[in-house]
């Protein structure tokens, strides 16, 4: 679900009654998304300062586009500057970015990676992995990632040839049972009448 409005334009009282909405709906996670801001914006600074006083959340999550390189210390540190950053996700890391100006993020932050994004849909973003990311960082690309497909897969066609397996055994052994036998109202069994 996501909350907005056809009359409010303030995103700081947006912001405050979807959290207060979905608060009093019970809702166990509750995303408030502000704009993009870069660090020579000041208003939109200001403003995310507002929406954090506002809704007073749990955790600052600092999102990083991997495409800016070494710009992203400047970014983060920003950022680090006017609430309390909790965690960093990186994005874009589906491109040709490898993502070094992830780690002047999080020295900027002090703060750990917790996501990355490789597209566009949720289903694109994974847990941070050190070990794949520091893999990509050294230009060898995500050797553990390209392991674990390969095994998905496998596992998948494993699974795929098992299922037939076990249906082939179910189908022969049905054509191979005789005639099919009736009960009569006594409960005996009579012979069918197609078979001698």
């Amino acid at each position: 679900d996501f909350y907005g409005s056809y009359s409010e334009t303030d995103p700081v009282q947006i912001a405050k009654d979807g959290v207060d909405k979905f608060r009093e709906e019970k809702y166990d996670l509750i995303i408030v998304d502000t704009s993009g801001r870069h660090k020579q914006e000041e208003a939109l600074f200001e403003e995310m300062e507002q929406v954090s006083a506002a809704v007073t959340p749990d955790e600052h999550i600092f999102v990083m586009d991997s495409s800016i390189g070494q710009a992203a210390h400047e970014q983060a540190a920003a950022f680090k500057s006017r609430v309390a950053v909790g965690s960093v996700i990186i994005t874009k890391l589906d491109g040709h970015a490898r993502g070094g100006g992830a780690l002047s993020a999080v020295a900027a932050t002090q703060s750990p990676i917790v996501f990355i994004g490789t597209g566009e849909h949720l289903q694109d973003l994974d847990p941070f992995d050190t070990r794949s990311f520091v893999s990509r960082l050294l230009g060898r690309g995500d050797i553990a990632g390209i392991v674990k497909t390969i095994q998905e897969e496998t596992d998948m066609t494993k699974q795929q040839e098992a299922r037939r397996a076990h249906l082939r055994g179910q189908v022969y052994p049905a054509r191979h049972v005789g005639p099919v036998q009736e009960r009569d109202e006594d409960g005996l069994h009579q012979q069918d009448h197609g078979h001698a």
